[in-house]
């Protein structure tokens, strides 16, 4: 984006000129500027057994707990008093 100040000209990438605007701005506007994101779902924790060959004893069982989550619904905050801008 091409920027003019006075004579003077200068090139600004979009992503720097909506940082910029964004420290600059109050609390009301920053909560327009950033889309709001949830997600709901569920989460289910798994066991993972892994029975060892070797550095353990032969045959010791090996636990591990890991989670998966699953969203089920995903829905973003919209303004729409903004769409004109």
């Amino acid at each position: 984006m091409k920027l003019l100040l006075g004579k003077k000209e200068a090139w600004i990438k979009i992503k720097d000129l909506y940082g910029l605007v964004f420290l600059m701005v109050g609390d009301k506007e920053k909560d327009s500027m950033i889309p709001v994101q949830e997600i709901k779902g569920d989460r289910y924790i798994r066991q993972l057994h892994i029975i060892c060959q070797k550095d353990m004893k032969k045959g010791e069982e090996l636990v591990i707990n890991y989670n998966v989550d699953i969203p089920k619904t995903i829905s973003y905050k919209e303004d729409k008093k903004n769409d004109s801008i």
